[in-house]
């Protein structure tokens, strides 16, 4: 049997040349198309937890049926030869698919080993540093979001296609976000956070911290601005549009 691979992993082995390996992926898009002469073809855009490519299946492939009938979310197999070319990137050449077994899709949705590690690390951090907020609201507000939507916070991506465009990349992005806002408010008063929002990925969260109560206005007073910079994080992409292996 050959060896399961990520597609970042096969990407990075055919810069060599060929390769020899199985990958498994879920189902971003199907498109049926024709080349200039007329002939049809499927070309299939597949997504790991980490990395994208796109299957183009001919119509004299043995599987060209199957996967032209693939719905966008299928889980998938692709056992076969890997090369990376010129023009059109990762490619597929002699291959045959399989469906996922429920067990096989559950290991693609966690992630490979290093991934979860991550994001579990992020999440803690995360759980921690709200739970140290010094005010009872803000606290209040940032522990019932974990509570109410703390799962499909950490099985959600933070674009489509942008950054942290993976399954669980929200958690990364809003603890990584969380840690510049923490920085941040160590040198800068919570008015220059706020207007330098947009450069530091904190344009979404602005409105939030304008309309904190008078109590939280700028001021001179640590822990307000610690408190507003984590709430600042943890609401930076909560209307995120990302749904990349998301389920």
């Amino acid at each position: 049997m050959t060896e399961l691979l990520t597609i970042s992993e096969i990407r990075r082995r055919a810069q060599d040349g060929f390769i020899s390996a199985r990958v498994h992926a879920q189902v971003e898009s199907t498109s049926p198309k024709a080349t200039r002469e007329g002939k049809p073809y499927c070309e299939i855009g597949l997504a790991d937890a980490c990395d994208r490519m796109t299957l183009r299946v001919w119509d004299n492939h043995p599987d060209y049926k199957t996967c032209c009938a693939l719905q966008e979310g299928d889980f998938i197999e692709i056992d076969g030869e890997f090369a990376q070319h010129q023009q059109f990137g990762l490619e597929a050449k002699t291959w045959k698919s399989r469906t996922l077994t429920s067990d096989e899709i559950a290991s693609l949705l966690a992630g490979p080993p290093e991934l979860r590690v991550k994001q579990a690390t992020d999440f803690l951090f995360i759980d921690q540093t709200v739970a140290a907020i010094s005010d009872p609201r803000l606290r209040g507000i940032c522990q019932l979001f974990l509570k109410d939507f703390g799962d499909r916070f950490r099985r959600t991506a933070a674009a489509r296609n942008y950054h942290h465009a993976r399954r669980g990349g929200l958690v990364e992005h809003t603890a990584q976000m969380m840690r510049v806002a923490l920085g941040l408010c160590r040198e800068l008063p919570l008015a220059k956070i706020a207007d330098g929002g947009e450069h530091a990925g904190l344009g979404k969260s602005r409105a939030a911290i304008g309309r904190l109560p008078p109590a939280f206005a700028p001021s001179d007073c640590v822990a307000p601005r610690r408190d507003a910079a984590w709430l600042a994080g943890l609401s930076q992409d909560a209307g995120s549009d990302g749904a990349a292996l998301h389920r």
